[in-house]
């Protein structure tokens, strides 16, 4: 019997006890049509590639990627207490579908390099298939805790124990069986849980030990892999936006679509003329502000309330046209937003998001900004879900917040590992002042959550959305002295406008809703300069006080006082006479132009001379004689006045010799 014959018999065998199943083979280098075997010892027995199924082979680039996540994230200790307790069973039951996904055989066997137990867990995580029947073998509870880390990221471990109402750590019997100095928590996890990470948060100490506490620890899952198992889950309710038709009572409504359009010229016109005061860290300054909003008489999102509510709209609609202000400005105020949100849209990463809506974090000493900039731009990504709201209709922003957790919308100005290093909070933890640094188990509600809310406010004061809200509270986080984290926590409802649709991209058509203010008339007296205003227009009214003084209800003087109020330069007059034949009159009348004229001959009248030197007399008879009849000196001072002399700067040497001679040392 041949040798080729023999193989054929033994694999026949194989085939029939289930150890090998039907593929090809090599026999002494030929190709046959036989068995597939799973490092079975054949001698010259190998076998080939072709042997697996493609549709259930796992995808390399995702593999690759998974690996490296499970890799970094957990330790040799945990994934050999995870295989002993259930990998190794699970894979030996499903060794088809596991050496399907790879795409070769491998090797399954209680004595495994950390490598190998890498690549178990990740292909059992990167494999529908397997992954479908993980969740069928584990517990429910365990079962829930996966899909909450996979579609709402880390957590504190007390919190997810709440949520699936079952323990995920063994408590100690005793608080000093936690010692600090054996911290490692490995060994306090649940079987069922040994397939999420954990973090610890911090340390307590307590007469040297650490107290125990679940919240001490994030649990959570590693990014790569969260993206891929939302793909194997069914996602949740909030995955999507659910319209409403009726919303809760809430303390105020804000609505501006209509106003902005009166509004937005006189912010634009205030700060464009140098009105807006600023302190040296470059901030408004609040009585500034304040004039500006009496001026233009918005009305803010909390009338009357608290210093650091007071002027909330104010300051957004300030911050944003500072950051895209122009010499000139578009005559309709619609294309004046869209200038504006372009701006925004542009403007990148961490330094407009704390400066605007971040306001209540911290940054660790001798960190830079730009070191913890995403270095993307984020602006555009939020004003982007404008296009995904149902115009017409409220959604809560807790379903919002959802929406975007739960689709990984990346809304993040600066990324999560470095939040964790550099950012704080300042709370208080009984009569101390406590530094509470954002980790991942709390960056969505201290970063994510306020950057929403604060950018839906300021869509809401330019009337790109209407929003519902009451006095901010928040009862997860707080910072120190207040019962809320940011300004912002009071939104509770979004909707969008027309005008929000239309800047957005969402349409293609846009009628305002009102007309803008009627102008005012402007008469120039043809002998005098004085302006009378015939109506009412505060955007004239606030233009006009760059150039005159107020003498009655509507009526103006100009002066030299008051026309050259805040120049400083020829250039700066200037800029001001044009910007009165822009917005006050094109062809003002000629007494208006002889005053132009003759304002521009006067300036600088005063011309220094750095070639002359001016001296006092000292009080001496003699030499102020001297001074007066001296031939010598009198080739070289050009004038005396008062006890002063001036002399030029070449003949001081020549001045200074003849006193010296006379006894007088200078």
């Amino acid at each position: 019997m041949t040798r080729g014959k023999i193989l054929e018999m033994i694999q026949a065998e194989m085939i029939k006890a289930g150890r090998v199943k039907a593929g090809k083979i090599k026999i002494g280098g030929v190709k046959k049509d036989k068995v597939k075997t799973d490092r079975v010892a054949m001698d010259k027995v190998t076998i080939t590639k072709e042997e697996v199924t493609p549709s259930k082979k796992v995808d390399p680039v995702i593999l690759r990627k998974v690996v490296e996540a499970v890799d970094k994230n957990y330790t040799n200790d945990i994934l050999l207490q995870l295989s002993s307790l259930f990998m190794y069973s699970f894979l030996f039951r499903h060794r088809k579908d596991f050496e399907e996904a790879l795409g070769a055989p491998r090797e399954i066997s209680k004595r495994m390099k950390k490598f190998q137990l890498v690549e178990q867990l990740a292909t059992v995580f990167a494999s529908k298939v397997l992954f479908d029947k993980l969740i069928a073998a584990i517990p429910s509870d365990a079962a829930k805790a996966l899909s909450i880390l996979v579609w709402d990221g880390a957590k504190k471990v007390g919190e997810l124990e709440t949520e699936i109402k079952t323990e995920i750590l063994v408590r100690p019997l005793k608080e000093k069986e936690h010692s600090f100095y054996s911290y490692e928590h490995t060994k306090n996890i649940k079987g069922d849980y040994l397939f999420f990470c954990f973090r610890d948060r911090g340390y307590d100490y307590y007469y040297g030990y650490r107290k125990f506490s679940p919240d001490r620890y994030t649990i959570f899952l590693p990014d790569e892999v969260r993206k891929v198992l939302k793909t194997y889950l069914t996602p949740p309710e909030d995955y999507f936006l659910s319209p409403l038709d009726t919303i809760a009572k809430t303390d105020f409504i804000h609505k501006s679509e209509g106003e902005v359009f009166k509004e937005l010229p006189l912010y634009y016109e205030y700060i464009r003329q140098g009105h807006l005061q600023l302190l040296k860290d470059g901030k408004p300054v609040k009585a500034s502000l304040r004039h500006l909003k009496q001026s233009s008489a918005a009305k803010e999102f909390y009338e009357g309330g608290s210093k650091e509510l007071d002027l909330l709209k104010t300051n957004l609609m300030v911050a944003l046209v500072r950051a895209a202000i122009k010499p000139e400005k578009p005559k309709d105020p619609l294309e004046l937003l869209k200038q504006l949100f372009d701006s925004y849209k542009e403007q990148a990463g961490i330094s407009w998001s704390m400066s605007n809506f971040l306001t209540h974090i911290k940054v660790k000493s001798g960190t830079s900004l730009y070191y913890l900039d995403s270095k993307k731009k984020i602006n555009a990504s939020v004003f982007s879900l404008l296009k995904k709201l149902p115009p017409g209709h409220w959604i809560s922003i807790e379903n919002l917040l959802r929406f975007i957790l739960l689709r990984d919308i990346n809304v993040a100005p600066v990324e999560a590992p470095s939040a964790s290093r550099f950012l704080y909070l300042i709370q208080k933890d009984n009569l101390y002042d406590k530094k509470t640094f954002i980790d991942n188990a709390m960056y969505h509600e201290a970063i994510i959550a306020p950057l929403i809310k604060g950018s839906m406010s300021l869509f809401a004061a330019f009337g790109l959305v209407d929003i519902a809200y009451d006095f901010p509270t928040n009862k997860a986080l707080q910072v120190k002295g207040e019962q809320y984290l940011s300004v912002f926590d009071g939104i509770k409802y979004v909707q969008l406008t027309e005008l929000g649709a239309y800047l957005s991209g969402l349409t293609k058509q846009y009628t305002k809703p009102i007309q803008e203010e009627k102008r005012a008339e402007i008469i120039l007296d043809t002998n005098r300069l004085i302006i009378t205003l015939h109506g009412e227009d505060r955007l004239i009214s606030m233009i006009l006080e760059n150039f005159a003084t107020q003498i009655g209800e509507n009526r103006y003087k100009v002066d030299y006082s008051s026309f050259l109020k805040e120049c400083a330069s020829k250039e700066d007059i200037k800029r001001r006479i044009k910007l009165f034949k822009i917005e006050i009159a094109s062809k003002p009348p000629q007494v208006w132009l002889d005053f132009f004229d003759r304002v521009l001959a006067r300036v600088h009248p005063l011309t220094p001379q750095e070639a002359l030197k001016v001296f006092k007399l000292s009080p001496d008879k003699e030499l102020i004689h001297l001074v007066a009849t001296d031939s010598i000196l009198k080739q070289y001072i050009l004038k005396a006045d008062d006890f002063h002399i001036i002399v030029e700067q070449n003949n001081f040497p020549k001045v200074k010799q003849r006193l010296e001679s006379l006894g007088y040392l200078i």
